[in-house]
């Protein structure tokens, strides 16, 4: 976990208003990593959205609307 708490403090944390936005993620780490995750962005307080688990996913589904 604390590699993704880095991940976090690296990518996201580094935004302004990072704590109003909601985080997504794509790729199958991310999506089989996600209960540990979703932990980490609990801790941070951070809204959790999506977790694909490829980008064809995304893909179909912005496509398909």
């Amino acid at each position: 976990a604390t590699t993704f708490h880095e991940f976090i403090e690296r990518h996201v944390l580094k935004y302004a208003d990072y704590q109003k936005l909601p985080v997504h993620f794509t790729g199958s780490v991310a999506f089989h990593n996600r209960e540990i995750i979703e932990a980490v962005l609990e801790n941070r307080n951070l809204k959790k959205r999506v977790f694909l688990k490829t980008p064809m996913e995304g893909l179909i589904q912005y496509h398909s609307k």
